[in-house]
């Protein structure tokens, strides 16, 4: 019998899992906020719809990607913030602990305060705004709700078919031949969705409770980043300049360099990581496709 799997929150992280899950060959139900023909609805900030859906469907494993990401808007709507990204993590933790179910529950590298990088598991957060705080305290909720757990931190790009995400603004800049700007003191270490997804899977059977980060484990600015794609793309990168990261009073603070070390992960996990431009290659037809 394939192994029984509940997805929640089909986003652009949670719908690549789906895929990736059912080519591995998991039975795999998705929820959304949203009524779609795609997925189940389910609003996790309601325990009884929890509680109904998990009872309904009866999953070995819950992987939770749900959450509210809009950093600007949950400055000042601090309730929202609260209702998804703790609330909801308490109500999924509570409950499936409540029926022995694995709970992979994804955060953010966003959590820790930038000002070092390369942070392990070991390094203690500190967030400078809302969502990042709304996200730390749904981790503590997982903690203390749930005995079979692990906390994913991490960050990643890919060609979401939204268009609203990182890569895809490269994209569209590139595309159009519009003037970039690239952080050069904003740092990440990165993922591709698919990689992260499958390592996320492989950490539904990994014998480890607690707090992973995934990451490429390769420190990069975010003004390289985009370098490292027009040039393999054969774009013009003359459009692309260096910046920095200026604080805007009518935004939220964020957070300069929040690389994550992926020491343990090695330890951990099989699964193998692309670098950019390997992946890039990979993905060429959909990329472009999308400069089309």
């Amino acid at each position: 019998m394939p192994k029984k799997l509940l997805v929640i929150g089909l986003g652009f992280l949670g719908s690549s899992i789906y895929y990736e899950a059912v080519k591995l060959g998991f039975d795999v139900i998705g929820t959304n906020h949203l009524k779609t023909t795609e997925s189940m609805f389910l609003e996790i900030a309601d325990e009884s719809q929890i509680r109904d859906v998990i009872n309904k469907i009866k999953p070995e494993y819950v992987i939770n990607c749900a959450a509210r990401t809009d950093i600007d808007y949950l400055e000042t709507n601090h309730q929202i913030a609260t209702q998804v990204n703790v609330i909801g993590p308490r109500n999924i933790a509570k409950i499936c602990n409540e029926n022995d179910i694995r709970l992979v529950h994804v955060s953010t590298d966003s959590v820790f305060d930038g000002t070092k990088g390369n942070y392990s598991e070991k390094d203690i957060p500190s967030p400078i705004n809302v969502y990042a705080r709304s996200k730390y305290e749904g981790e503590f909720e997982v903690i203390k709700n749930s005995k079979n757990y692990a906390i994913v931190r991490t960050n990643f790009y890919g060609v979401n078919k939204r268009g609203d995400y990182f890569f895809n603004w490269i994209l569209n800049s590139l595309k159009t031949n519009s003037q970039i700007t690239g952080y050069t003191d904003v740092i990440f270490s990165p993922l591709d969705v698919q990689t992260l997804s499958k390592m996320i899977l492989e950490i539904l059977t990994v014998n480890y409770n607690g707090t992973i980060h995934l990451s490429s484990g390769k420190p990069i600015s975010k003004f390289d980043f985009i370098v490292q794609v027009a040039k393999k793309l054969d774009k013009y990168t003359d459009n692309i300049k260096q910046g920095k990261q200026f604080g805007d009073p009518k935004s939220a603070p964020r957070p300069k360099n929040t690389s994550l070390s992926n020491e343990l992960a090695k330890k951990l996990i099989k699964t193998q990581i692309p670098d950019l431009s390997t992946w890039i290659d990979h993905n060429k037809v959909q990329i472009d496709k999308y400069l089309k």
